[in-house]
């Protein structure tokens, strides 16, 4: 199993800096992305090599959306 999660946030935040991987807690500042690692298992092993397969759900949230929903 190999960890991403670091390299995979920094990428995030060159999208936007309001990026967590928790729930947005300040809903004043939109967009917010909110990213949750799902999964992350051994895929393929070999002596010198190790393949994971790893699954990541990233959520949106925008003021924008919240509103035409409300319509």
């Amino acid at each position: 199993m190999i960890n991403i999660k670091d390299k995979f946030y920094s990428k995030l935040l060159e999208v936007n800096d309001n990026v967590s991987d928790v729930y947005p807690n300040d809903w004043a500042r939109m967009p917010a992305i909110q990213y949750t690692e799902e999964e992350n298992s051994v895929y393929e092993k070999t002596d010198k090599e190790e393949k994971s397969y790893v699954r990541f759900r990233i959520d949106i949230w925008d003021k924008a959306f919240r509103k035409s929903r409300l319509r």
